[in-house]
């Protein structure tokens, strides 16, 4: 079964779905999902974006079976490694998804980093990815092109062509701790050809550097956009030759049925 590894749900801030209908759209798509619910520290240590723990996930073991996966995204800093450590071992989670939304203290998408920093901040972020990826524990990185969605600067892709040294030390680092890259779909959406070509450099290079397995995520906050874009992804990395993958009790496991 193919599954979505990144979907939130109504325990995450930013999300309204229930999941119960996320568990009846899954049934309808033939599709397995992760509940990857925020769980986000900030360089302070203060737990401020996170799903309520008082509900997540004892009222959701309901739901858990051979569909339904129960995760944490966890937002990755220098400040916080023993922090996530502690919430990783709280549970016995199927899946942790390691997110960069800050760097050096700039939140990505809020702070104005962009405009303060210009193209430097494109290169920051890919070492401080690869340095997280170095401290932390977690089993896939989340989209790596999250800094492009919100880049103020007029070429919002961080193009592979252009950083390719800190786009390689990035890969090189989740691939020697054996750490996967997710192929996250939002982008997709946009049916710009830029980006696709952008996307298709950077997961060949994970391939050529000795990367064969990804997740695949929508970032869905909505039931509607559970699997978006999965047919343009599947597209790409079988032709990539990359193996699609999703996470039970933290052990990787082939999807199937693709």
């Amino acid at each position: 079964m193919l599954f979505d590894s990144h979907v939130h749900t109504a325990v995450s801030p930013d999300s309204e779905m229930l999941p119960a209908e996320a568990a009846r759209l899954l049934k309808q798509k033939n599709i397995g999902c992760v509940f990857t619910e925020h769980a986000d520290y900030n360089p302070s240590g203060e737990l401020y974006f996170s799903v309520d723990f008082d509900v997540y996930p004892s009222q959701y073991l309901q739901y858990r079976n051979s569909c339904v996966k129960l995760g944490l995204e966890i937002t990755l800093l220098t400040e916080n490694v023993q922090l996530n450590q502690a919430l990783i071992a709280k549970h016995n989670w199927d899946f942790i998804l390691g997110s960069i939304h800050w760097v050096d203290c700039w939140d990505l998408y809020f702070d104005d980093a962009y405009n303060q920093l210009g193209e430097k901040v494109y290169s920051r972020y890919l070492q401080y990815a690869a340095q997280m990826a170095q401290i932390h524990d977690f089993d896939a990185l989340a989209h790596i092109d999250y800094i492009s969605r919100y880049s103020r600067l007029p070429e919002k892709n961080v193009l592979y062509a252009k950083y390719a040294a800190d786009y390689d030390n990035l890969l090189i680092a989740l691939l020697d701790r054996g750490k996967l890259l997710e192929f996250n779909t939002e982008r997709l959406t946009k049916n710009e050809p830029a980006t696709e070509r952008n996307l298709f450099e950077i997961y060949s290079r994970y391939k050529q550097l000795g990367g064969k397995y990804v997740t695949i995520g929508s970032d869905a906050h909505e039931s509607t956009k559970i699997g978006k874009n999965f047919d343009k992804a599947l597209k790409m990395l079988t032709k990539i030759e990359l193996v699609p993958v999703y996470f039970d009790e933290r052990r990787k496991i082939k999807c199937t049925k693709i």
